[in-house]
C-alpha cells in the first residue's frame, strides 16, 4: 500500500486571494492564472493512491498550505498538503505588503513567513511525514547560525498540524 503521492512543482498550486468575493484579484503568476488546469491537478490529487504532498519553490518565502477540491469553501474536500521551500539566497520580502490580505482570505493556508532563507527538511515515514522549517540568521556568512523556527506533521488522511 503506497502511503505517500509526492510532486515536486515549481510554482505555488495553493490559492492567494487578495481579498474577499469572486472579483477578487489572484497572482496570475502561479496556479491561480490557470484555473482550468488547476482543476485538472486537483482531480489527479483526488485520484491518488497516498496521500499527496507537493514540494514548492520560486517564491523565495516559506507557505504551508492544505489543498483542497475548492479553495473558497473551508469545507472542501482535502486533497493533500503544500510545503513550500524558502529561498536559499533570493529574499521573499517583496511579498510582505500582501500577506496580511492573502492570510486572511485565504484560511487554508496554516503558515507563511517571508523574510528569511533556509529550506525544508522532510522526514517521512510510513505513519508521518515531518517538516522542519529551517532558516539562517545570515544567508552571505558561512557560519551562520541555522535555527528550526517550525515543525508539521502530516498523517495520512489528515490535514497538516503544527507540531
Amino acid at each position: 500500500e503506497r502511503v505517500w503521492d509526492v510532486l515536486g512543482n515549481q510554482i505555488v498550486l495553493h490559492q492567494w486571494r487578495f481579498g474577499p468575493g469572486d472579483d477578487a484579484v489572484f497572482n496570475l503568476d502561479q496556479w491561480d492564472g490557470y484555473p482550468v488546469a488547476r482543476d485538472r491537478m486537483a482531480e489527479a490529487l483526488a485520484a491518488a493512491a497516498g496521500d499527496a504532498v507537493v514540494l514548492t519553490g520560486d517564491v523565495h518565502s516559506t507557505w504551508v498550505a492544505d489543498l483542497q477540491t475548492d479553495f473558497d469553501d473551508p469545507t472542501a474536500e482535502r486533497l493533500g498538503t503544500e510545503l513550500v521551500a524558502p529561498g536559499v539566497s533570493s529574499p521573499g520580502d517583496q511579498l510582505v505588503p500582501i500577506l496580511d490580505a492573502v492570510k486572511v482570505n485565504s484560511p487554508h493556508i496554516r503558515y507563511n513567513e517571508t523574510e528569511h532563507r533556509g529550506w525544508l527538511r522532510h522526514e517521512l515515514t510510513a505513519d508521518t511525514w515531518t517538516t522542519e522549517v529551517r532558516h539562517v540568521d545570515d544567508p552571505a556568512a558561512a557560519d551562520s547560525p541555522v535555527r528550526t523556527v517550525g515543525t508539521w506533521v502530516i498523517e495520512p488522511g489528515r490535514p497538516v498540524a503544527e507540531a
